[in-house]
């Protein structure tokens, strides 16, 4: 979610109007539509509204990870997602909303959403 609505940013396209189109199509999901407007909020000056914590986030993907390796499981996605709430929490923003992961993945955003 945060990866396609920046990409779409760093495209010169219409974050918003991304976000419309993406939950209008196969991409749709609750997830887009619950977390999409938080994400294009997460840089406003109050941020989006916290709903779910980077450092709870955090904490689960820990979890998650480390009973996937007990079982010999490899779960790289999960991996990568725990990576950027680390790094996103590293940065101060364990009591941000999850959407706010996007400050990781493009900190340096040129639109306003």
């Amino acid at each position: 979610r945060s990866e396609a609505l920046a990409l779409a940013d760093a495209l010169g396209l219409d974050p918003k109007l991304a976000l419309e189109t993406l939950g209008g199509g196969a991409a749709a999901s609750f997830m887009l539509s619950d977390r999409g407007p938080r994400i294009l909020q997460a840089y406003d000056e109050d941020g989006a509204e916290v709903r779910s914590r980077i450092d709870i986030f955090t904490k689960d993907m820990g979890i998650v990870n480390g009973a996937a390796r007990s079982a010999g499981l490899a779960t790289p996605i999960a991996a990568a997602a725990e990576g950027l709430y680390l790094i996103a929490q590293a940065a101060g923003q364990g009591a941000m909303d999850d959407s706010s992961v996007i400050r990781v993945i493009a900190p340096n955003r040129r639109g306003d959403a």
